[in-house]
């Protein structure tokens, strides 16, 4: 049998019993378990954050007010902001 031969019958069947052992792992990782839900926390701790010192900031407007002026933004601004941090893609 020459070697051209033996790779045209091997590729072929090689691949349906890799086909076949990936479909059977696969099934049972779903039976094991149910997936953890995927939950995006990354921005927890800065939301926390902002929401403190924009707390400070309306609790004390005489000692902060430059920073409150800073903090308040025109519609303009926030539109600016929108269009560029559009995402493309998934």
């Amino acid at each position: 049998m020459s070697p051209v031969m033996l790779l045209q019958l091997g590729m072929p069947v090689a691949m349906a019993i890799s086909g076949l052992v990936a479909w059977r792992v696969s099934r049972r990782t779903k039976r094991d378990g149910e997936l953890p839900a995927w939950r995006d926390d990354s921005l927890d701790d800065w939301r926390r954050e902002q929401a403190a010192e924009y707390e400070r900031a309306r609790g004390d407007p005489a000692s902060s007010g430059r920073r409150l002026e800073e903090s308040v933004r025109t519609g303009a601004e926030k539109e600016m902001d929108e269009r560029r941090q559009s995402r493309i893609g998934g």
